[in-house]
């Protein structure tokens, strides 16, 4: 096999190499806040999920609040910071954050509780202006929603970026022999 196919095979194998990397998963939630807990219209997203996988966030961010408190990241304690993807869908998930267990930049005067359970459609969601509890509120009244966001995965594009240049050296250098 000469120097030119080795050349083109080694790149062809590193860009599919890039394609089966998983990518994680980001996913957008808002819910309308109880009024024990203050209220507000309260947007945010979880990063860092794998699909078809149970795991931990990386992030659960509140990315605003009409009520004006409790935006930030939120750190989730470890044995309550569990979501389950399926298919692309967050299927189930339990997360609490307790400010008062959080160190900055994390917040720490508020705490966030998201938990859903697909089996008897049961979940409730709170944002408190309290650093060690939290009110919850049925989905039902608070119009919970959460949905993936595309997000393209860099590490693919960086790989098969190397393997076209990898081909393109090649033939170069093959034409200047």
């Amino acid at each position: 096999m000469n120097k030119k196919m080795k050349n083109i095979i080694a790149a062809l194998m590193l860009t599919l190499w890039g394609g089966t990397a998983q990518a994680s998963l980001i996913f957008d939630f808002s819910f309308t806040n109880s009024v024990n807990n203050g209220g507000g219209i309260v947007t945010g997203e979880i990063l860092g999920l794998l699909d078809n996988a149970t795991g931990s966030a990386t992030s659960v961010r509140v990315l605003s609040n009409s009520s004006g408190f409790g935006i930030g990241e939120y750190i989730g304690s470890p044995g309550l910071n569990v979501f389950t993807v399926f298919a692309g869908e967050l299927i189930s998930f339990d997360f609490v954050s307790f400010g008062i267990n959080n160190l900055p930049p994390a917040v720490t005067d508020s705490t966030l509780k998201l938990t859903f359970n697909s089996d008897n459609i049961l979940g409730i969601a709170g944002l408190a202006n309290f650093d060690n509890r939290v009110g919850l509120a049925d989905f039902r009244q608070t119009g919970f929603s959460v949905v993936q966001r595309s997000v393209p995965e860099p590490g693919m594009f960086i790989l098969l970026s190397f393997g076209i240049a990898g081909l393109l050296f090649s033939r170069l250098k093959f034409q200047k022999a």
